[in-house]
C-alpha cells in the first residue's frame, strides 16, 4: 500500500473517531485526491467546509454571547452604582 492510501486509511479512521472534525474530512479529501479517487475527494471537502461554516458560525454564536454578556454586566454596574 503507498503512502497516500495509508494515510487515506488513517484520515477515514480519524473521520469516525472525530466525526465532526473538519480537519479529518480535509485530510481525507487530500489523500483521496493523490489516490485518484476524485468523488470521494469531493465528497470529502464537501463535508469539510460544511462543518468549518457550522464552527464558524457557532464561534460568532459564542462571541456574540459573550459580548451580550459583558454588556450586561456594565450595565448592570452602572444601575447599582
Amino acid at each position: 500500500m503507498n503512502k497516500h492510501a495509508q494515510a487515506f486509511r488513517h484520515f477515514e479512521y480519524l473521520v469516525t473517531l472525530k466525526p465532526q472534525w473538519p480537519s479529518a474530512y480535509y485530510g481525507a479529501c487530500l489523500a483521496a485526491f493523490k489516490i485518484g479517487q476524485y468523488q470521494l475527494a469531493l465528497s470529502r471537502i464537501d463535508r469539510a467546509i460544511e462543518l468549518a461554516e457550522a464552527d464558524a458560525t457557532e464561534m460568532k454564536c459564542r462571541r456574540g454571547v459573550s459580548l451580550r454578556e459583558q454588556h450586561y454586566e456594565t450595565i448592570k454596574r452602572e444601575t447599582d452604582e
